[in-house]
Parts: structure tokens; sequence; C-alpha cells
């Protein structure tokens, strides 16, 4: 269930890139969706990162909601590239935006990946001792796995869920340092006026 349940996430971002990307040049500015998406990206990461086996649906749904406001911003960098820059630039730094987002995502999954894991490697030996931390990292994200692990209802199952959720909450408090990174950042874009950047464009003469 759980690409069901992600669909609230994926489906609220899409919202939230179309949204954007509707206003953004009738109102004209996009540091003001650059900052709306990392204030929310931080709050909903943060509110993520409380999630317990206990967790219900709405929270579930809801919490993703509020992450999903990540999409205002998606497409925030290559509209800044565009506009800031001088026209012979754009392509390098276009280049260099990917170069960027393609290695700071892969440093971020490595960084994320050994925090879940040393979070794992600390409160495993204390919620449920009887079980092997090389197992309970090797189960990963497998239901079916985890589940072999101890019986179902028992001390032992609750102690290996409660460490999955609390590690994996300690992922999000990293998301939520990057969101609130992003939200500083995001005031040295520029506060450029696109509304007037079009108005500037050259007119190609009617094709006779």
């Amino acid at each position: 269930m759980s690409a069901v349940y992600m669909l609230a996430g994926i489906i609220s971002q899409l919202i939230f890139l179309l949204f954007s990307g509707a206003l953004m040049t009738k109102l004209g500015y996009y540091i003001p969706w650059a900052l709306f998406a990392a204030g929310g990206t931080a709050i909903g990461c943060g509110l993520i990162s409380t999630w317990a086996p206990g967790t219900t649906l709405a929270h579930l749904i809801g919490f993703q909601i509020l992450y999903g406001f990540r999409g205002a911003g998606i497409q925030i960098g290559t509209v800044a590239l565009q506009n800031a820059l001088p026209p012979a630039q754009v392509a390098v730094g276009s280049s260099f935006l990917v170069f960027c987002q393609n290695m700071c995502s892969a440093i971020a999954i490595t960084i994320a990946n050994t925090i879940f894991q040393e979070s794992l490697k600390s409160k495993i030996p204390i919620a449920a001792p009887s079980v092997g931390v090389q197992a309970v990292i090797a189960a990963g994200g497998s239901a079916e796995a985890v589940k072999k692990l101890a019986p179902a209802g028992s001390a032992t199952m609750d102690g290996i869920l409660r460490s999955y959720s609390e590690s994996f909450g300690n992922v999000f408090y990293l998301w939520v340092g990057f969101s609130v990174a992003a939200f500083a950042v995001s005031f040295g874009m520029g506060w450029i006026d696109l509304r007037k950047l079009e108005k500037k464009k050259p007119v190609k003469p009617a094709e006779v």
C-alpha cells in the first residue's frame, strides 16, 4: 500500500506545480513561490518526522499534502536562470543547475541512508535487544522481511517498528534543514518582474 499512500504527496506536488506556473506569469515574481515551497516543505517534513506505527490515515495524507508544497518551487530554478542571466549564459547556467541537482541528490541520499542505518543501530539494541541489528538493517523497508523478525503483536515487534519510525523521522530532520536553507537562499535569486521582461521582448514582424 505504500505506493497508494504516496499518491497524496505526488498529486499535491503536481497541483502546486501547475498552480504556481499559472500564477507566476500573472503576479510577475518567482521568489514568493520559492519561499512558499521551502517553508511549506519544512513544515511538511517536520510533521512527517512524527509518523509512528499508530499514525492515522488522515495524518498520512494531510502531512503529505503539506509536503507537496515543494511542487510550487520545482520550476523556480529554471525560471530564475532564464530571466536573471544574460542570454549567452543561460545554457551554462542551466547545465550547472542540472549538475548541482543530480550531485546534491546523490549526496543527500547517501547522508539520509547513513542517518537511517546509524539510528537503527543505536535504537534496536534498546527497543528490541533480542533481534540482531544487521538482520533489521538487511530487512530494509520490506514489510514481509520485517514481519519475519519477530512475532506480530509482541513487544519485540513493537520495539522494531518504533525504531524504524524514529529512524525514519531522523531522516526527515535532515530534509527540514535543507528546506530551511532553501528558504534562506531564495532571497538571493533577485526580485525580477517577469511581466516587464515579457513586454520588452521584441515583436517579430508578421509574415507576408
